[in-house]
C-alpha cells in the first residue's frame, strides 16, 4: 500500500501562520499600531504557503509586494495624498 507523501513543509507552515494570527489577536493590541500592521503579514505569508501550491519565494514576494502596498498606502495617508483622492 502506497501511503501518500505529505507535505510537511506546508502542513506546519499553516499551523504555525494560524498559531502566529491567535498571537497577534491575543497580544497585539499591546504593539503600537505601526508595529502591528507588518507583524500581520506574517501569518499571512505562512497561511499562504501552507495552503496554496507555489515556491516559498513567490509567496515572500507576494507578502512583501502587499506589504509595500500597505505603507505606500500609509505614507500617503499621512502626507495627505489620499484626501485628493
Amino acid at each position: 500500500m502506497d501511503l501518500p507523501e505529505y507535505q510537511w513543509d506546508r502542513i506546519t507552515a499553516f499551523f504555525v501562520g494560524v498559531g502566529l494570527a491567535v498571537c497577534l489577536v491575543v497580544f497585539g493590541p499591546q504593539f503600537p499600531e505601526n508595529l502591528t500592521v507588518p507583524l500581520s503579514l506574517l501569518p499571512v505569508g505562512f497561511l499562504l504557503y501552507g495552503v496554496t501550491e507555489q515556491t516559498w519565494q513567490t509567496t515572500v514576494k507576494t507578502v512583501l509586494g502587499v506589504g509595500f502596498g500597505i505603507w505606500v498606502g500609509k505614507y500617503a495617508e499621512s502626507i495627505g495624498l489620499l484626501h485628493l483622492i
